[in-house]
């Protein structure tokens, strides 16, 4: 029998599924691009939340008493598992170091752990055996526009490490300006792995101030938004299609 590999990870989010309103919590592999989603009850949610926004509530809550408890007995938690994962059922074990220096293993749900372990900094392990049933890995990196082509391919190998091949890139407009945009666009249209572009506040801003301003109508806002779209669109296409030529 082959021994246990586990995988450290780290908090990454706890979001809100925005059709169902549940809660999950996403872990992510610390050396790799690989995640965890835990579906976990709102009172887990808002106290795994809580702390990683370094808040704290007016009175202790159930987990803040557990880590105080602990401490009280001269213990510690000095990591927590989740080791296997049963019918969408993830299940986790707490490890507290006594005080007389041995070592004890508690069952926990999942999410008890992860709310216990970002309070007492405790390392979060998964088994590799849970993450190659459940995990996730994305298809595609939403990358922050680069100036460089050396820094678009890196981006890529790094995207595509590990038997990712399949995993393309997209570029980021973070509401820079048209001509900024342009130039991100046109480096990386010429990097194979990069496949598109995501930009939003460049292209629709300005003609949306307008309408609102009133110094234009919906009608030419909506078209102006569109002209600008397609002038990426094309730019990025265009870009693409000379490098393959080139090539």
């Amino acid at each position: 029998m082959s021994p246990v590999r586990l995988i450290e990870m780290v908090v990454e989010s706890v979001r809100v599924h925005m059709l169902s309103s549940q809660h999950v919590v996403i872990l992510k592999e610390s050396d790799r691009e690989r995640y965890l989603p835990i579906w976990i009850g709102p009172s887990e949610a808002n106290a795994i939340a809580m702390r990683l926004q370094g808040l704290s509530a007016e009175r202790p809550l159930t987990h803040d008493l557990l880590v105080s408890v602990v401490a009280a007995l001269n213990s510690s938690i000095s990591r927590v598992v989740v080791t296997h994962v049963t019918d969408g059922t993830f299940h986790a074990r707490l490890y507290l170091e006594t005080s007389d220096g041995g070592e004890a293993e508690i069952d926990s749900r999942t999410s008890d752990a992860i709310a216990t372990a970002v309070r007492t900094g405790s390392t979060i392990y998964v088994d590799e055996r849970v993450l190659d049933e459940a995990g996730v890995e994305p298809d595609l990196w939403k990358v922050e526009g680069l100036d460089r082509r050396a820094d678009c391919q890196a981006v890529v190998r790094a995207a595509r490490g590990e038997g990712r091949e399949r995993v393309g890139c997209i570029v980021l407009g973070r509401g820079a300006d048209e001509q900024k945009v342009r130039d991100w666009l046109g480096v990386a249209a010429g990097v194979p792995g990069f496949v598109g572009f995501a930009v939003g506040r460049t292209d629709f801003w300005q003609p949306l101030v307008a309408w609102r301003a009133g110094t234009a109508t919906r009608e030419q806002a909506v078209a102006e938004i569109a002209r600008r779209y397609h002038e990426f669109v094309d730019l990025f296409e265009g870009r693409r299609l000379a490098v393959v030529r080139e090539g």
